[in-house]
C-alpha cells in the first residue's frame, strides 16, 4: 500500500469515527500539543495511578524477585 493510499484510508477512518477519546489520542500522537511539552493524563489514568500508589503504601504488591520466582515456578510445570 502506498503512502497516499494509507493516508486516504486513515483520513476515511478518522472521518467515520465518533469516538472522542480515540480522536484525542490520535491528535496527541501526532504531537498537536507538542509546544506544551506536557502530556495530560485522563481522569481514569489519574485514578489508576492513585490506586496503585495506595496499594504500594498498603504493602499490597510484589517485588521483582517475587514475580520472577513465580514465573520460574510456573514455567517448570
Amino acid at each position: 500500500m502506498s503512502i497516499i493510499e494509507l493516508q486516504k484510508k486513515l483520513i476515511e477512518k478518522i472521518n467515520e469515527t465518533d469516538d472522542a477519546a480515540l480522536l484525542e489520542d490520535i491528535y496527541n500522537f501526532f504531537g498537536a500539543d507538542e509546544e506544551l511539552g506536557i502530556y495530560q493524563l485522563s481522569d481514569k489514568q489519574i485514578a489508576i495511578i492513585e490506586q496503585s500508589q495506595q496499594q504500594i503504601k498498603d504493602g499490597n504488591h510484589f517485588t521483582n524477585d517475587e514475580v520472577n520466582k513465580e514465573i520460574d515456578e510456573w514455567l517448570e510445570k
